[in-house]
Parts: structure tokens; sequence; C-alpha cells
């Protein structure tokens, strides 16, 4: 989802005609095709009917108003600016597009269209997204707790008619084991289902981010002292480092730049090591 270099001269390697997913690096995992990711509305091609519908999407002929933050990504996206920013201030906040990439990308074989045999349920609430609102600096009226993320919240907490009325899911599956199969991601440390000013440390942990309950939470940060008072929790959490979606780093752009550096460097070395 962001840069890749022009003059890239990697190739990918073609799919096995026979087996798609004969690259897949999660043949042997437990998640290997068993991730069910709810559908966004409309998509009928990724489940959004009736079997995956709430009672009041389908009193609704089964639509509900667009979630906000897609049309902020896509935007973010065709415009390259605020978690598409490579490089800038924004980027380093795009785990959730990068969790979500690594489930809905057509070449993913961690996605399962089964929710029945499901072993965990991708919940794609975009917090970072929907706060910034496309900015680098949020505005205002974005602090104050969204429908959205009061929804999930309460859903957290066992009460689903938010999470039926906005998102326009079944709750089923989050009632099924208490939402202890459900993963959301948190690209900040400060922010979540919330925004509070002026809080740090455990706060957001245990009340912005929700860790101590069931689902499974993904951050970029978590304090030693909550894995020491809260190890069980801590446990079923996840911890990634910040990402670093700049292609340049992978593909070999930067060591191509870096190589006559170093050969010049070498070569003065060798100079100065050779003076009298």
């Amino acid at each position: 989802p962001f840069l890749r270099d022009d003059d890239d001269d990697h190739d990918d390697r073609d799919d096995d005609e026979d087996d798609p997913d004969a690259l897949c690096p999660y043949r042997s995992s437990s998640l290997y095709r068993s991730v069910y990711v709810y559908p966004n509305p409309g998509e009928i091609h990724n489940g959004w009917s009736a079997p995956m519908l709430s009672r009041h999407a389908l009193a609704n002929n089964g639509t509900v108003p667009p979630w906000p933050w897609i049309a902020v990504d896509d935007k973010s996206r065709t415009e390259r600016i605020a978690h598409y920013d490579v490089g800038g201030v924004m980027d380093q906040y795009a785990l959730e597009i990068v969790v979500r990439e690594l489930f809905v990308n057509p070449k993913s074989c961690l996605r399962s269209a089964d929710p029945e045999n499901a072993t965990l349920f991708f919940v794609p609430y975009m917090p970072s997204a929907e706060f910034h609102n496309g900015r680098i600096f949020a505005a205002v009226e974005s602090y104050p707790q969204s429908p959205y993320a009061k929804a999930v919240y309460d859903a957290i907490e066992g009460q689903y008619e938010g999470w039926e009325e906005r998102f326009g899911l079944t709750s089923a599956y989050w009632k099924r084991r208490g939402g202890s199969d459900h993963v959301l991601v948190y690209s900040e440390p400060l922010h979540g289902l919330a925004h509070p000013k002026g809080r740090r440390g455990n706060y957001h942990y245990i009340h912005t981010q929700r860790m101590l309950r069931p689902p499974i939470a993904i951050g970029v940060e978590m304090s030693t002292a909550f894995v020491r008072m809260y190890p069980k929790c801590a446990a079923k959490n996840v911890v990634t480092p910040y990402p670093n979606p700049d292609g340049r780093w992978f593909n070999g752009k930067f060591d191509r730049e870096a190589e006559p550096l170093r050969e010049s460097l070498g070569n003065a070395s060798a100079s100065v090591m050779a003076l009298p």
C-alpha cells in the first residue's frame, strides 16, 4: 500500500497455478486461512450479505452509513498524505493499515471466508485514520469518542446494540467467545477507543485500548509495569515495532545508493593508511 520504487528490479515470483498458496509463509501456522475479516459496508464479495448482517442493517435493506475512515483512508492513499506520506510524520502510525493489508491483500493466505470455522476475527476499525481525518494534527472535534469507537468499546463490554447499528454486522461472533477471538489494532500509544488528554502509561492500556478485556490488542507500545502487573492479559496482546513503510529500505534501493559511498570511504581509508 506504500511507496514502491519504480526502478526496483525485484520480480515477484508467479503463484503456482495449481496451488495459489504455494509460496505462503504461513502454511504451517494455525492461522492459515483462518482469519475472518468483517466486511466493509456493501462488499458483497467479501461477505456483506444476510448471514453477516444485523437486524438493523437488514431492516434498512442491507445498508448502513459508510464508515467514515474508509473515505479518509482512500483519499490518503490516493494523495499519499497522512498515514501514506512515506517519510512524513504520520507513517509511524500506519500499523492499522499494515495489519489490515496482511489479511485483506489478494495474495493473503490468512483470510478465511467462513466465519463459522474462523480462528480469529479481524475488526476493520481504524481509530488513527478516523481520529486524524487526513490531518497531521487532529481537529478539536475529533477528540470526543466517536459513535464507532463507542460501539466497539461497548461490544468489548458485552453490549452489542451499537455494533449492530453502526457497523451493521451481526454480534453473534462477538458473543460466541466473548470477543476473545477478535483482533483490534491501535496504531498510536495514547489513542484508541478514546482520546483523553493529559494521561500516560497504564491508563491508556487499561482504559483507552481496553487491554485487560478479552479481545487481542495489537499495538506499538506496552510498558514493563503493565506486563508485571497484568502478566496474563499482557500475554494475549501483541506489541510490534513502529512500522517503516518505506519500501526503499527493503527492495535494495538504499543499498544501491549507499554502495558508491561505502566504496569511496573505503578508498579514502586505504589512502590514509598508506600515508607515511
